[in-house]
């Protein structure tokens, strides 16, 4: 599982979403939390390391840290992007679409990290990859 989400998005915020009072949406880390423990993953201190990745552009007005979590079952893993200071944006490409929808994280590309994710997967091991006799 792959997530990238805006700690300052206001459509999917990042504390989650409540609704006349009850709890509606999950947070950012509720949504970690759900995917790590489906897919069993070791989320100790030792075993998860949360990186920020290069302030490339400074005039962007956010950061990126990226926190892998590959200890798990079966081979999966969760990957997490938390765009700090990022809204309701597609990272590395800038887009007005004439309201306020926060700001666009240029320090990554969500293009390029979700091809690059979805490339690294291990095809071979899925009977869905192996094409019928």
């Amino acid at each position: 599982m792959l997530s990238i989400q805006g700690t300052e998005d206001r459509i999917l915020p990042w504390d989650g979403t409540d609704l006349n009072g009850q709890h509606v949406g999950l947070s950012a880390a509720e949504s970690l939390t759900f995917w790590t423990q489906l897919d069993h993953c070791d989320t100790s201190k030792d075993s998860v390391k949360a990186e920020n990745l290069p302030d490339s552009d400074k005039t962007d007005h956010s950061i990126v840290t990226h926190i892998p979590i590959v200890d798990c079952a079966e081979g999966s893993q969760v990957q997490f992007y938390a765009i700090v200071g990022g809204g309701h944006t597609w990272p590395g490409h800038p887009f007005d679409p004439g309201f306020d929808i926060g700001s666009t994280n240029l320090d990554i590309d969500a293009t390029q990290v979700i091809w690059d994710w979805f490339a690294s997967l291990d095809t071979a091991a899925t009977p869905e990859s192996t094409p019928p006799a």
